[in-house]
């Protein structure tokens, strides 16, 4: 029995590969993206603390109003940074998905082939075995 080979594995190999990378920069793009979102949320956790706490001065009334304007600006950085961080992880994604079709597709040639190849080599077996009792029979 011949064993199976098939043509394109090297390249269904390097397609696997190049998936596998490209899932993983989708993986590393979404936890970035996570990251950002966790920390807008401390910096929400901490304007609302701040801004339950109370006043007893004008002086500790304008160290309040600076403290949230500082962190209003952190909030709106942290926003534009998760809009690009959404993007990164959208283009990552589209990648991962082409990466996964294209290793998908050849390894649809990959099983095709296969199956066709058991048929030939059940048909060869059966081919060899007729001959051998056709001989056997002969003699």
């Amino acid at each position: 029995m011949s064993k199976f080979h098939f043509r394109l594995g090297r390249v269904l190999d390097l397609r696997r590969e190049e998936e596998k990378s490209a899932k993983e920069r989708f993986m590393e793009a979404r936890a970035r993206r996570i990251e950002a979102e966790f920390d807008l949320e401390g910096v929400n956790k901490t304007r609302e603390l701040a801004l339950n706490h109370e006043v007893s001065c004008l002086e500790s009334m304008r160290a309040l109003d600076s403290y949230l304007a500082k962190l209003e600006d952190e909030v709106q950085h942290i926003n534009s940074a998760i809009g690009v961080l959404v993007d990164e992880e959208n283009a990552a994604k589209d990648l991962w998905i082409q990466a996964k079709q294209d290793a998908d597709a050849l390894q649809k040639l990959h099983d095709a082939e296969f199956e066709e190849w058991k048929k030939e080599e059940a048909r060869r077996e059966q081919n060899e075995l007729d001959e051998w009792a056709t001989t056997r029979r002969a003699a």
